[in-house]
């Protein structure tokens, strides 16, 4: 930027050459009048341009200072989500709710937002709006399924909507829809209605019929097992467990339960139950939780030297750890 220097302008007592030559004081006080006006204008355009110049540095100062904030803005609103907490409505069956909430999109470049709570029918083909269809047309509705619900977007026109799906991974767009964030899961029962629940932040708690995903009766000894839990891909289960052999001899049984493909060995230091009877072991029970593979699907084990063994696992519920964390 070139620099301006700032020259004091001329006044009475700096009066411009020639001034005193004219002998008319009415014209000389008008010229010198003029003078003055004209130096003055000239200070001011002078400061002025000292102004513009000051203001040019501090707009600079203000575009460093907004990239920051837009930096940090961004960062702290990766995988953000808020709202948008799941329900069953007034028919529980057929019919979920979700609140008014925020969430960006899955490829955290889209905040989308869903202004007033929205109620979607799983029993109906998607439809735009509150109280309209909500499954997409590439899926049905089948007993024991577990269902995506996806928060969905139009670019092009900015309108939100609700989307339930049987893809954990991408949604079936309705047409026109490009924008997406999953947001929580349901699941239906033998009859095709939606498994009451309640949600907790991340955390769903099935509330209706006991989901019995796994009950072995064909149990080898100290070799893992696999089955699938009804819910979402890499999310925590909460099951509660029961290792049981009515026609054991044996005074200790073990039940070992692990993500699938994990190191854990059948041994007694890595088990998820342990029953020690003074007599033959019967059957014991416990809660817990485990992480499941991006197919839902756990590991599941038994040492029991002699009779039967059956292993059942009920699923009570599920963190979904890829709401947070897509």
């Amino acid at each position: 930027m070139t620099d301006i220097t700032l020259r004091t302008p001329r006044t009475f007592e700096q009066p411009f050459e020639g001034l005193d030559e004219i002998t008319d004081d009415k014209l000389r006080g008008a010229l010198q009048d003029v003078y003055n006006d004209l130096a003055n204008i000239l200070a001011d355009k002078v400061t002025n341009a000292a102004n513009i110049a000051t203001n040019v540095t501090d707009i600079a100062t203000n575009v460093t200072n907004i990239t920051t904030n837009t930096t940090a803005v961004a960062a702290l609103s990766h995988n953000f989500i808020g709202g948008l907490i799941l329900s069953n409505d007034a028919n529980p069956d057929e019919d979920i709710n979700i609140t008014a909430g925020s969430a960006q999109d899955s490829a955290n470049a889209q905040m989308i937002t869903l202004a007033s709570e929205i109620t979607k029918q799983i029993d109906a083909t998607w439809a735009v709006g509150n109280d309209a269809g909500g499954l997409a047309s590439g899926a049905s509705l089948t007993a024991s399924t577990l269902y995506a619900v996806w928060l969905i977007r139009r670019s092009d026109t900015g309108v939100v909507d609700v989307l339930i799906d049987d893809s954990f991974a991408t949604p079936d767009y309705p047409t026109s829809y490009d924008e997406s964030r999953l947001i929580g899961a349901i699941a239906t029962d033998s009859s095709s209605d939606i498994i009451t629940f309640t949600q907790v932040g991340d955390y769903f708690r099935y509330t209706g019929d006991v989901i019995k995903d796994v009950n072995d009766t064909t149990i080898t000894n100290d070799t893992f097992e696999t089955g699938t839990l009804s819910v979402p891909p890499l999310s925590l289960a909460h099951i509660y467990a029961l290792l049981s052999n009515v026609t054991s001899t044996d005074v200790i049984g073990l039940l070992m339960i692990r993500t699938k493909g994990a190191a854990d060995s059948v041994d007694s230091s890595e088990e998820f139950l342990q029953s020690r009877n003074t007599v033959a072991f019967d059957s014991a029970g416990a809660i817990g939780t485990v992480l499941c593979n991006g197919s839902s699907q756990v590991e599941y084990a038994a040492n029991e030297d002699s009779g039967n063994v059956t292993i059942l696992i009920n699923t009570l519920g599920f963190t979904m750890l890829t709401r947070s964390n897509p």
